[in-house]
C-alpha cells in the first residue's frame, strides 16, 4: 500500500493506493488518524486506487469513522474501485460514510464550495 498528501488551503486530501488488508491495516489507521486532529481541516479520503478490502479493511474504516465523529472533522472518501465498493456496500458500510465519485466531488462536499 502507498499513501500521499496532498494538503490544500481549506482541505486535506489523503490518497491510498493498492489492497486494504490485513497487513496494510496498520499502515492505513496511522496515515489518516494523526490527520484527525489537525483543528478545522476537512478530510477527502482519496479510495480510487484500492483495488481490494478485505474484513480488516472494512474495521480500519469503521475506526477512522469513529475517530473523525470524536475529532468533529468532516470527512468524505472518494469511492474506490468497483470491487472495493462492493465490499464497502456489502457491509452497508457505504451508508455511513458521506461519499463522492471524485476528489473534485468530495472536495465540494468538504467545503461546501468554497475549495
Amino acid at each position: 500500500m502507498k499513501w500521499t498528501i496532498d494538503w490544500r488551503e481549506s482541505y486535506t486530501v489523503l490518497r491510498f493506493e493498492g489492497d486494504l488488508m490485513v497487513g496494510a491495516t496498520q499502515f492505513f489507521e496511522t496515515g489518516v488518524i494523526p490527520w484527525l486532529k489537525v483543528p478545522f481541516a476537512p478530510i477527502v479520503l482519496d479510495l480510487s486506487e484500492l483495488r481490494i478490502i478485505a474484513s480488516a479493511g472494512l474495521a480500519s474504516l469503521l475506526k477512522i469513522r469513529k475517530a473523525a465523529i470524536n475529532a468533529e472533522v468532516h470527512l468524505v472518501i472518494v469511492k474506490p474501485t468497483q470491487e472495493a465498493w462492493r465490499a464497502l456496500e456489502m457491509a452497508r458500510l457505504n451508508e455511513l460514510f458521506a461519499h463522492a465519485d471524485s476528489v473534485e466531488a468530495a472536495a465540494e462536499l468538504v467545503t461546501g464550495g468554497l475549495s
